[in-house]
Formats: C-alpha cells, sequence, structure tokens
C-alpha cells in the first residue's frame, strides 16, 4: 500500500505524507502496548488515514481487512464516530480494494 502510494502520489503532485498508517495494533508485548496507549493510540481506529479533503469529507479513512476478517464494536463506534464528524471511512477487503477506493476518492 505504502509503496503503491509513493508513486501514485509522485504522478499526481500530492505530498507522500499525507497517507499514513495509524499504528493501532501492538506487537511489542503489555509494556510496548501499554506505551503505546499512554501516547495516544486507541482501540478502533482505521488502518490508514488519507489527509486530502474532497467534496463534503475533511479526508478519508480506511479500515483494510481480509476477505473472511470481522470488524470489533470498536472499530464500527470509532467509525461511526469519524463518519458523523465529516470523514470518508470506508471498510477496504485487501489493498487492491483500499487502492481503489482512494482512486475513486481523488478523482472527486
Amino acid at each position: 500500500m505504502v509503496k503503491w502510494w509513493a508513486f501514485y502520489s509522485r504522478i499526481n503532485k500530492l505530498p507522500e505524507h499525507l497517507l499514513f498508517h495509524c499504528p493501532n495494533q501492538s506487537m511489542g508485548g503489555p509494556r510496548h502496548g501499554h506505551n503505546l496507549k499512554l501516547m495516544g493510540v486507541r482501540a478502533g481506529t482505521p488502518d490508514y488515514m488519507l489527509a486530502v479533503a474532497r467534496g463534503p469529507y475533511h479526508g478519508m479513512f480506511l479500515e483494510i481487512k481480509s476477505l473472511d476478517g470481522r470488524v470489533s464494536p470498536e472499530q464500527k463506534e470509532t467509525m461511526l464516530n469519524l463518519s458523523d464528524q465529516g470523514y470518508l471511512v470506508v471498510l477496504c477487503r485487501g489493498a487492491e480494494e483500499a487502492r481503489l477506493q482512494i482512486e475513486a476518492y481523488l478523482s472527486k
């Protein structure tokens, strides 16, 4: 996803740092998870944020799941809250769908 965005953003003259990953999963053990929580990481935050306003939206959040992946209750609540605040929030089944969603959003 990030390699594709580096290429796409260069061609479309967008700053590369406008798409970023939200590190909301802890893989470093309890202490690392605790430190991330102290830094402001929140359960349910979507995987990526595209900080580009388009149409009525302030930006776009993307949650990427596998074909059989499920959205947690925290994710559902966060996605609704972000949508209520004027962001487009999409659930994508894989990176290819995420790329297509970003391209569609940016073409508005």
